[in-house]
Parts: C-alpha cells; sequence; structure tokens
C-alpha cells in the first residue's frame, strides 16, 4: 500500500502542499523493511517521468532518501535520469534541494541536463 500511494502523491507549490500520496511518504521510515525495493524504484521513476506536481512530490517527500534506496547501479542511473527529467522540467523543488544529494549524483544529473537539449 505505501509503495502504490506513491503513485498517488501529488505537491502544489503554489498553494496547499501534499495533495495526495501522504501513506507513500512513510518510504522514508519504513524503506529498509521492504523486501521489493525495486518497486519503490518503479514508481518514483514513474513520478519523476511526468509533470511538476510529481516531480515536486518527489522532492518534497522522498528526494533525501533516493540515494539510500537506489543501491544498484541500475537503480541509481533511474534515479539520476528521472532527476535529470525533472531538473529539466524545471521541478522547482528538485531544482531547489539538488545540492542536498551527495556531490557524485549532482554532477551526473547536470551533466544529463548538459547532454541533452
Amino acid at each position: 500500500m505505501i509503495a502504490n500511494d506513491i503513485l498517488a502523491g501529488r505537491y502544489d507549490i503554489y498553494g496547499g502542499g501534499t495533495k495526495s500520496g501522504k501513506l507513500g511518504t512513510y518510504v522514508n521510515l519504513l524503506w529498509p523493511e521492504f523486501v521489493n525495493r525495486s518497486r519503490i524504484i518503479d514508481n518514483v521513476e514513474s513520478m519523476l517521468g511526468q509533470g511538476w506536481y510529481t516531480q515536486n512530490y518527489i522532492g518534497k517527500n522522498l528526494l533525501m532518501r533516493l540515494p539510500e534506496i537506489a543501491t544498484t547501479a541500475e537503480d541509481r542511473d533511474r534515479m539520476i535520469a528521472g532527476l535529470a527529467t525533472a531538473v529539466k522540467t524545471d521541478a522547482r523543488i528538485i531544482v531547489n534541494r539538488l545540492s542536498e544529494l551527495p556531490d557524485d549524483w549532482v554532477k551526473e544529473v547536470q551533466e544529463r541536463v548538459a547532454a541533452e537539449p
């Protein structure tokens, strides 16, 4: 239920905050207990590929956990690609908080953004 609720998450930066997906934020506390972390990765990747409301939901609620959750090279690559997409669409929360991620993540996101028009 928690991993699936990530897909319902929306965050409105212009007023109202988190509109839905509040249960999904419990991933921050419970992610080590998930046997199938790929579901979290899949859902976060999906959200980062959509639009401002979903990208900002990830930025506001789950961004700082991504380096801990994405433990394989493939998962890390998927998260960095998704973050680059969010930066390109100017998802304000991700853009503003990007520097809070580990330096190597920030560098890779920036390189991807610069490489693609």
